[in-house]
């Protein structure tokens, strides 16, 4: 079952759940998704349209591995809608503790 179904809408994704991809020429487009932590919109621009579509119907890579030139933030909108920031103040960075002594 894929993650993602494409459908054609044209307006912003109502729910955290839900995704939008806006072809903006043939070979690229635009990742709307709803941040379900500050409750705003989030998008992505300038991807490559195919590697979305692979991605997004499980057909292609990890995230990472798809869209090594995003950001670490730009990924996460990808994934699950989250802004970077809003990621970071829901699930804060571990400290990391040394077990060196």
């Amino acid at each position: 079952m894929p993650l993602f179904e494409l459908q054609q809408v044209h307006r912003e994704p109502r729910t955290p759940f839900e995704v939008r991809i806006e072809r903006t020429t043939d070979e690229e487009c635009t990742v709307h998704r709803w941040c379900a932590v500050c409750k705003k919109p989030a998008k992505v621009e300038e991807l490559s349209y195919s590697a979305v579509i692979d991605w997004a119907l499980g057909e292609g890579e990890l995230v990472q591995d798809a869209f090594p030139e995003l950001s670490a933030a730009d990924r996460e909108i990808i994934i699950s809608g989250a802004h970077g920031e809003c990621f970071d103040e829901e699930f804060p960075p571990e400290k990391v503790i040394s077990t060196e002594f």
